[in-house]
């Protein structure tokens, strides 16, 4: 799939970078490339925000709901009640917890 035009990027596996890598330069300035701070991008001119989740003690397994509760954090393309919905809907109990957590951590 050719994507023409992003404003937001998340980069949390070097193997995704690489599948991707030029569209990092093509970036508008007003994108935003979240990564993984273990995770090198390409340069870009879009603003870059890395999360350091091995700080935060998020797991692997967690880093991707981890970043788009970042990115609703910012509130450009999403907000912070569009992923809680969608687990909300999604999930129940111990399930709906572990998954809220990392978007916890990543906007408290």
């Amino acid at each position: 799939m050719e994507i023409k035009e992003a404003i937001a990027v998340i980069a949390i596996a070097p193997e995704g970078v690489e599948r991707r890598k030029d569209l990092f330069a093509q970036l508008a300035p007003e994108a935003v490339a979240l990564r993984e701070s273990q995770v090198e991008i390409p340069a870009t001119p879009a603003t870059v925000i890395s999360m350091d989740f091995k700080g935060q003690k998020v797991k692997k397994n967690e880093w991707a709901m981890a970043l788009l509760g970042a990115l609703a954090g910012l509130n450009k393309l999403i907000n912070l009640q569009m992923p809680d919905a969608t687990v909300a809907d999604r999930f129940k109990g111990d399930v709906l917890r572990m998954t809220r957590e990392p978007l916890a951590k990543t906007n408290s």
